[in-house]
Parts: structure tokens; sequence; C-alpha cells
């Protein structure tokens, strides 16, 4: 007897997204399953989706789109919900596809959704939110508060490098208060990590795992933008984590940012809000086809 499949997609996100949506669903019903799909259509609306199918009649319910819609979707289900979900990666970044090793091929992602084989993500939370691989403050959210929408949804990636550039010229890099499991410190900027992978193949925080339950925590100790260069280019060798200037904590439980009040922050690769905020680990389990 074939599967049940809910695909929820975003039509925002443009041709591309709607064509591996396309190909995946025939894939899909080539292999006996059945496919329904749902378009959101507002800010939120996948969340809605989750929260009002899971644990219905959909074997797996997937999400088409990069790691925000991810994000928004598991919002939708209550911590340790055993709702199967998988990841169709068609966004501007999808870094947890990359870290559960799933496959860009329709044909062979078709056939892992219809496996149906699961692993737990333990998630973490920013202000009782929840995200799925990582959350910051300082330069980088200020890029992804700075991403213009519209060049995004055309261009993808280059929107943050566009960004990047504009935002480096005019960035004040003020420091920013925070705790790390009780230790007081003042950084120019915080990138926390629940799982390894930072900005796509980068790897920030090599010791950690998406179902470990703690954070990896990298404190970048020194400002401006030469410092802001070589962050970056440390984290294209990967070796963020043991750069001069940078302050790493594994097994972390708990980050509380307390100022600059307003600074933004940013939560698997979109924007979160702002400062103050607290992040804490360990904000339950979903279960992810992979």
């Amino acid at each position: 007897m074939g599967k049940n499949i809910l695909i929820i997609q975003n039509p925002a996100a443009g041709q591309r997204t709607a064509d591996k949506v396309s190909a995946v669903a025939r894939a899909i019903g080539m292999r006996g399953g059945r496919v329904v799909s749902r378009a959101t259509t507002h800010p939120g609306h996948a969340e809605e989706i989750l929260r009002a199918e899971r644990n219905g009649s959909h074997d797996v319910i997937a999400l088409a789109g990069g790691d925000g819609t991810l994000m928004e979707g598991v919002n939708g289900l209550e911590p340790g919900d055993p709702q199967k979900i998988a990841i169709i990666p068609a966004g501007t970044a999808n870094v947890v596809a990359l870290e559960l090793g799933l496959p860009s091929d329709p044909g062979d992602l078709a056939e892992v959704i219809l496996a149906g084989r699961t692993r737990p993500v333990e998630t973490a939370s920013l202000n009782g939110r929840r995200f799925v691989f990582t959350a910051g403050a300082g330069f980088d959210a200020q890029v992804v508060a700075n991403v213009d929408g519209r060049l995004k949804r055309k261009a993808g990636k280059l929107a943050f490098v566009t960004s990047a550039a504009h935002t480096l010229m005019q960035y004040g890099f003020e420091p920013l208060e925070m705790d790390v499991d009780g230790e007081q410190m003042s950084a120019a900027g915080v990138i926390v990590m629940n799982g390894r992978h930072y900005g796509g193949p980068f790897v920030a925080a090599p010791d950690n795992d998406l179902g470990n339950g703690t954070l990896c925590v990298l404190a970048l100790m020194r400002p401006g933008r030469l410092a802001a260069l070589a962050c970056q280019a440390a984290l294209g060798l990967g070796r963020l984590h043991r750069s001069a200037g940078v302050r790493y904590f594994s097994g972390v439980r708990a980050i509380d940012i307390t100022s600059p009040a307003g600074a933004p922050v940013q939560a698997d690769g979109d924007f979160a809000g702002h400062v103050p905020v607290s992040i804490r680990a360990s904000a339950g389990t979903v279960q992810v086809v992979c």
C-alpha cells in the first residue's frame, strides 16, 4: 500500500522551487506514493499547516524550501512529536539538508522520503521559538537583517553577498554583552551552533551534532572590518573555532545576550528579532526523514 505524502511549499520561493517540488512529486508517484501539495499564502502558514495536519493521515509531511521554511514548520510541531517530516531542499540555503546528507536528485530524494527512516533532531530555542542549526547576533545577524527580500527571491545567495558587502562598510561593531552558561563576557559577535555547518558547506562546530542536545558557541572577540574578513576566511577553511580572537565553547546549555538592546538576531539564516534574547539547548526533538 502506497504512502501518503503531504508537500508544503511556498509559491513565492520561485519557479526553481516549484520545478523541484514537481519533480519530487512525480518521482514519488512513480514509486507508488500518493502526494498532496499545499501552498503557503502568508508568513507563518507552514507552521499553521503543520499544527493542523500533524499526526493525521500523512505518513510524511515534506517541507519544500530552505532552512527558514524548515524552522517555520518545526514550530508547528510539539517537542517530541512523532510526526515524520522531510526536507525538499529548494531554498536559498539548505544547511540542514547538507548536515543530514540528503540527496539533491529528485528520484533519490523520493526514495528517501518513501523509505521513511528518521533520526531525531534536537532543536534549540531563541526566546521560546525553536530553531534547528544556528542563531547569532552581531555582524552576521545584521547582514541577514539587511538582505533585500526581492533580490533574495531572484538571486538567492548573491543577496547575502551583496548585503555583507554593504553591511561591512556601515556596521559599528558595538560590543555584545552576554552570559554563556554563567560566564559573563563582551564580544563583537556571537554564533550559536546547534549543528556543525554554518552558511553552507562550512564547518563551524566540528565536535557538534544535531542530536546531542547541547550548543557550541563561537564568541568573536575582535571588532572591526579586518577582523570580520579574517573570520570569514577562517570559516571557509574550517578553522574559525581555532582562530585567534575567537573563543569556542562546547556543551553549552544556555546563552543570554542582554545588550545592546535592539541589535538584530538571526535564527537559521532568517531575521529573528532583537536583543535581549535567551537561547536554550534541548528544545525538543523532531523526527526528520533522512
